[in-house]
């Protein structure tokens, strides 16, 4: 595995994995192996969570960091 910089968050939209087209879904699906492999994370447009959803889970994400963080 090669390894890449970033200079930015992977950006991925979610739309070219549910939207039918066989090829999209394969890029999609190696750029976020790549992203994960290499950054450990990206960035999902286009995933239909709410604003309000995504605060909560945002809420809920940090609060487990921070129990983790705590218990070292």
């Amino acid at each position: 595995m090669a390894e890449i910089l970033y200079d930015e968050v992977p950006s991925l939209d979610l739309a070219d994995f549910t939207g039918g087209n066989p090829e999209k879904k394969k890029k999609f699906v190696a750029a976020l192996g790549e992203a994960y492999n290499n950054i450990g994370f990206a960035a999902i447009r286009n995933h239909y969570l709410s604003d309000d959803l995504s605060a909560r889970l945002y809420d809920v994400i940090k609060r487990c960091h921070q129990k983790i963080l705590c218990t070292c």
